[in-house]
């Protein structure tokens, strides 16, 4: 057991409960790590090409900007349903093809 979650209690959240139940601190960390390993399997994909990882990683940490988290709260929002892993792959698709 860490920090009071067991093992049988993981598993990955819908867009609606990020949204809802996670802090901003937490939604933001949650959201960075399924990006970052969305962007590693792209680079896995497609070695020795960066690209494709490097433009996830890009398009996610733009200095001085909003503009992402605002795109991926709109989509959590328009997809509450889903898990924020098959989100955020169609939305990094959409922003960096296939």
């Amino acid at each position: 057991m860490i920090s009071g979650i067991q093992i049988h209690d993981a598993s990955a959240l819908t867009g609606d409960e990020i949204l809802k139940t996670l802090k901003p601190n937490e939604q933001f960390h949650y959201i960075s790590g399924a990006i970052g390993g969305i962007a590693y399997a792209r680079f896995v994909r497609d070695k020795p090409s960066e690209t494709g990882m490097k433009c996830m990683l890009n398009w996610w940490y733009r200095p001085n900007s909003t503009a992402a988290w605002d795109t991926v709260k709109q989509w959590l929002e328009h997809h509450k349903e889903k898990t924020a892993e098959i989100v955020l792959y169609a939305l990094l698709s959409k922003e960096c093809g296939q």
